[in-house]
C-alpha cells in the first residue's frame, strides 16, 4: 500500500517505495540507505549498478557500527553453523560459492560474483570486526582499494591496508590470491588444499598459504 493513501498499488521491477512514499530506483550500497536516513541494521535491497541495467538484490547493512552504512559481504558467529563451515556448499564447490546468497543461524555470505559486481563500481573500503560478547571486546582491522577480478581469474581479491586497526592487518597477506574452495585449490600451500575442512576446519577463502585471517 501506498503510504498515507486509501489504496494499495506497485511500484514497477527494481523500483520501490522510498521513506517519502515515492517509486524511487534502489539505492546503490548500504552507504546510501544510510544517508538517506535509514540508521536500523537489517536486510536492504540495492542496487548498485546505477544504470539500472543490473538486478536489485538484497544485503545485509550494518548502520551502528564505526559510523555506519556497512554493505555486509560475510559474516561468521561460529564454525558449526552454515554458511562458513564444512556442511556448506560454500566450503565444498566453488560454483555454488560464486552465485549462492547463503544467510542462517546469524551467518551471512554474500556471494562472490556480486561482490565482485560491487566491487567493480564502488571505491571500497573494507571493515572487518571481531566481537567477543563474554569479555564484550570487539577488535576491528579497516583496508582501503578493496577490489575483485571475475570468474575467470577466480575471484582474486586485493586489498591495501588502511589506516585504522586494532588488531593488526592480516587480510594484507591473502592480497593478490584467487578464491579457493575443497574442489578449486587455488591457494600456495603444497601438501593440500587450504579449505579442506579435515586439516584446518574448513572455509572457502583467499588462501595464501594457508591463511592469517578466515
Amino acid at each position: 500500500a501506498a503510504p498515507g493513501t486509501g489504496y494499495s498499488c506497485n511500484c514497477v521491477a527494481d523500483l520501490h517505495f522510498d521513506i517519502a512514499g515515492t517509486c524511487s530506483q534502489y539505492l546503490r550500497s548500504c552507504k546510501h540507505w544510510f544517508q538517506n536516513g535509514y540508521t536500523t541494521d537489517g536486510v536492504f535491497t540495492i542496487q548498485p549498478d546505477s544504470s539500472g541495467s543490473a538486478d536489485a538484490y538484497d544485503v545485509w547493512c550494518d548502520m551502528t557500527t564505526r559510523s555506519g552504512g556497512w554493505t555486509g559481504f560475510a559474516k561468521r558467529t561460529s564454525r558449526s553453523t552454515a554458511p562458513l563451515d564444512t556442511t556448506s556448499s560454500y566450503y565444498t564447490n566453488f560454483v555454488n560459492g560464486m552465485n549462492d546468497y547463503i544467510s542462517s543461524n546469524n551467518n551471512y555470505f554474500l556471494g562472490l560474483e556480486r561482490m565482485y559486481q560491487f566491487s567493480t563500481v564502488h571505491y571500497n573500503t573494507v571493515n572487518m570486526l571481531l566481537w567477543f560478547p563474554d569479555v564484550g571486546t570487539s577488535y576491528y582491522s579497516e583496508y582501503t582499494n578493496v577490489y575483485m577480478t571475475d570468474a575467470n581469474d577466480r575471484y582474486r581479491l586485493y586489498v591495501t591496508a588502511g589506516d585504522s586497526s586494532n588488531i593488526g592487518t592480516g587480510w594484507t597477506y591473502h592480497s593478490g590470491y584467487q578464491f579457493t574452495t575443497e574442489d578449486s585449490d587455488n591457494d600456495d600451500w603444497s601438501s593440500g588444499v587450504c579449505a579442506d575442512g579435515s586439516v584446518w576446519g574448513g572455509s572457502g577463502f583467499w588462501y595464501n598459504n594457508c591463511w592469517t585471517v578466515n
